[in-house]
């Protein structure tokens, strides 16, 4: 799929996105499957190729939303874990930053297996927010979702998992 565009005169192209329009429009293929977008691109006109392009990034701008923008408290919430990992792996992914290592909860299910996702609280909310340079980072073999989270979200989390 391509980004670009060639003037009627055909003396310049130019990008049709921005660099990160084009990323974002990149992680929403992984979401929701690259033959979709390819065969929606292929089927339309040009016009409608550009519209469609724009609106699929903006939905994928409205999915992750922008995590800077998102109030933070001293937890964040970790998606797609290794299933096996273990609460020292996660202290060592954080280990520059300050965390309190018995407040690392790695969530379960009832029949206590591991969900894929962990709350990890740190000293402080800035202490938390610097620590999302960590995003998309790999434990393992996967990488890792950071997202701010609440002491409620947490807590609720951690007595789904104690059932």
């Amino acid at each position: 799929m391509c980004c670009w565009s060639t003037r009627v005169d055909g003396s310049q192209e130019r990008p049709l996105l921005s660099f990160q329009e084009q990323c974002r429009l990149s992680l929403l293929c992984r979401g929701i499957g690259r033959t979709w977008v390819a065969d929606t691109w292929k089927c339309s006109g040009v016009r409608s190729r550009i519209i469609t392009m724009l609106l699929l990034v903006r939905s994928a701008t409205k999915s992750f939303g922008d995590k800077e923008q998102m109030e933070y408290t001293e937890i964040l919430k970790m998606r797609g874990l290794p299933f096996a990992v273990t609460k020292s792996q996660i202290v060592d992914f954080f280990k520059d930053y300050k965390l309190i290592e018995d407040r690392v909860h790695i969530a379960c299910r009832p029949d206590g297996k591991a969900t894929g996702e962990a709350y990890v609280e740190f000293v402080s909310p800035d202490e938390a927010k610097r620590a999302m340079s960590k995003d998309k980072m790999m434990i393992g073999s996967r990488y890792v979702e950071l997202f701010p989270s609440t002491p409620d979200e947490a807590r609720r989390a951690e007595s789904r998992s104690r059932q």
